[in-house]
Formats: C-alpha cells, structure tokens, sequence
C-alpha cells in the first residue's frame, strides 16, 4: 500500500525495535529494526526531522544495554544535534537528550563531561517544564551526586 520507502514503514520499523528494546530485551533485533527505520527515514527527511533524532535516541538505548557505550553515545549525540537545530535548544526532547547522554557519560565513569550534561538537562528542564516538575527536580538531585 505505501511502498517500503514511506516515512509509515520506518515509523512501523521503529515501533517494532521498541517491542525488542524496551519489552522483550533482544536488543540485536532492536538495532537491526531501527538500522531499517533510520535509512528509510533519511532518505524522506534527512537529518532535520524530529523522527530521525527520536529513531537515533532509541538506537543509542540499544547499544547502551548492549554495553556499547561509543556507541551508545554516537547516537544519542546525533539525536541531540538534530533536536538543537529544529527546537533552537530549548525542548522537552533536547532534555531528554541531554539527560541521557549524562547517563552514559556516568556509566564510562566520565564524570565531568556527565555533570555537563545533567547540568545541561537540569537547565532546560526549568525553562520547559517549571522548576518544580518531577524530571525537574530528578535532574538538579542528580547534580548533587557530583
């Protein structure tokens, strides 16, 4: 009906590496799922689409659970480029992204660039969301860890 190169097929490709992400744990599958997503989706739209950054976000959990942190974290930043250049830096997204970038960086015990990044989280979370939100509150908390 749409053709393997519709953006419908890569959000299906997408929603399908979720089931092996997050529900059944088989997250060679995942990657394999949004590897297809993510070359469907920048052959329609390219780099500048929110899409593109969320398929690269769930990407970089794959490899993270996998313990491929370059990896990981490769992704995530690419995720973080797109949203900075649609959102101009200030979106609940963009926090998100940055959130788990910290995460990462704290995994590989990089705690100064971590610190950055939940900083980073922390700020954008205020402006977005309010200084009381609960991501809000997790994100300055979590600032007091170093």
């Amino acid at each position: 009906m749409f053709g393997v190169y519709h953006h419908y097929v890569a959000i299906a490709y997408n929603l399908i590496g979720n089931i092996y992400n997050y529900n059944k744990r088989e997250y060679d599958k995942a990657i394999e799922f949004y590897e297809h997503a993510l070359q469907i989706i920048l052959n329609i739209f390219g780099n500048n689409c929110n899409i593109t950054a969320q398929i690269y976000e769930n990407l970089g959990y794959a490899y993270d659970k996998k313990g491929l942190y370059d990896k990981a974290i490769e992704s995530c930043e690419h995720s973080l480029q797109i949203r900075n250049a649609i959102f101009e830096n200030v979106n609940k997204d963009i926090a998100k992204s940055l959130w788990n970038l910290g995460r990462m960086f704290e995994k590989i015990k990089n705690n100064n660039i971590a610190c950055k990044y939940f900083k980073e989280a922390w700020k954008t979370y205020s402006i977005v969301s309010g200084e009381w939100n609960s991501k809000t509150l997790i994100a300055k908390k979590r600032l007091e860890k170093f």
